[in-house]
C-alpha cells in the first residue's frame, strides 16, 4: 500500500469507532517491527518520530528507512513527526517526505501557542500534509507515576477557539494523561473527552498511553479518541529484549542478535496493544 497521510485514515477510525495506534520508534530497529505487527493485525499505522530521536539522526535519514517500510507494507502507514520543536524542524521532516506533522506549542501562553502552530499549519496545508496540536499541557513524569506536577487540563472553550484559529486537523488534549509512565496508573478524566468531542469537529488525540490501562483506554476511545500515542512501552520493551539477550550469552558479540530480541519484544507488543485499540482487522 502507499505511503498515506493521517487524513483518510482518522475518517475510517472516526466511522468504525477505534483509535489508530500511534507508536513511537526511537531507533531505527523499532521501525520494522512496529509496521510488521500492524500488517499481522490488518490495522493501519501511525508510525512516529519524535523529536529526542531526531536530536541523533537526521529527518532525511529517519525518513529514507521509514518511508520505504510504508510504501512496501501491506496496510497504510504514515509517518509522522511526533512533538515537532519548531518551524525549521517542521520544514525538514516536509522536505525529507514525513506524511503527518505534530507541532508542540503546549509549553507556550495560549495566545503564542496559536501563533506559531498557525504559522505550521500553513506551513504543511500548502503541501495537504495534516498538523496536529496541542493545548493544554500533558506533564512529564520523572518518577514513572503520578508526582507532583504541573497540570494544566484541557478547556472545551479554549480547544474549540484552539483548533478554529489554528486550522489544526487533530488535537491532542491533557485529560489527566502523562508522559513517560511506567505504571499503569493515569486517572483520565473521561467526562472531559466526552465534552471536547461533543464540541470539537476534529479527532482527537490521547499521548502518554503507556501510563493507561487496556480497560481505560477503551472507555477512552468510546468517550471520542481517535489517536492513540505509545512511546515508553516500547522502549521498555525493546531494551527488555536486548538485556534479555546479553544476560542470556547468545551471541553477544554480534549486535544485531540482541536487537533482535528487542524487536521481537516489540511486535508482539504492538500486536497486543493494536487489539486494544480496536484497530485491527481494518485492512484485511
Amino acid at each position: 500500500m502507499p505511503l498515506v497521510t493521517t487524513g483518510e485514515l482518522f475518517k475510517a477510525a472516526e466511522k468504525g469507532g477505534y483509535a489508530l495506534p500511534a507508536f513511537n520508534a526511537n531507533c531505527l530497529e523499532m521501525i520494522p517491527p512496529l509496521v510488521e505487527a500492524a500488517e499481522a493485525e490488518g490495522a493501519a499505522l501511525i508510525l512516529q518520530i519524535g523529536r529526542r530521536f531526531l536530536q541523533y539522526l537526521s529527518p532525511v535519514f529517519v525518513a529514507r528507512s521509514a518511508c520505504y517500510l510504508a510504501e512496501t507494507a501491506k496496510v497504510p502507514v504514515a509517518v509522522h513527526l511526533d512533538h515537532g520543536a519548531g518551524i525549521e524542524q517542521v520544514r525538514q521532516c516536509l522536505e525529507a517526505g514525513f506524511t503527518s506533522i505534530m507541532y508542540d506549542g503546549s509549553s507556550l501562553s495560549f495566545e503564542e501557542n496559536i501563533t506559531r502552530t498557525k504559522e505550521v499549519a500553513l506551513l504543511c496545508s500548502s503541501r495537504s500534509i495534516p498538523v496536529e496540536g496541542e493545548t493544554g499541557k500533558v506533564p512529564v513524569s520523572e518518577s514513572g507515576g503520578y508526582g507532583n506536577l504541573d497540570w494544566d487540563l484541557t478547556e472545551v472553550g479554549e480547544a474549540v477557539e484552539y483548533a478554529e484559529r489554528t486550522g489544526v486537523d487533530s488535537l491532542a488534549v491533557a485529560v489527566g494523561n502523562l508522559h513517560r509512565m511506567n505504571r499503569k496508573e493515569a486517572k483520565i478524566d473521561f467526562d472531559r473527552i466526552k465534552r471536547i468531542h461533543r464540541e470539537l469537529k476534529i479527532p482527537l488525540v490521547i499521548h502518554g498511553s503507556s501510563g493507561i490501562s487496556p480497560e481505560d483506554l477503551k472507555q477512552a476511545i468510546a468517550c471520542g479518541i481517535r489517536k492513540v500515542n505509545i512511546a515508553t512501552e516500547f522502549n521498555l520493551a525493546f531494551l527488555k529484549g536486548y538485556k534479555d539477550c546479553m544476560d542470556a550469552g547468545k551471541d553477544e558479540w554480534f549486535p544485531m542478535e540482541p536487537l533482535k530480541w528487542g524487536m521481537e519484544k516489540v511486535r508482539d507488543l504492538a500486536r497486543e496493544r493494536i487489539g486494544v485499540l480496536g484497530a485491527n482487522d481494518r485492512y484485511r
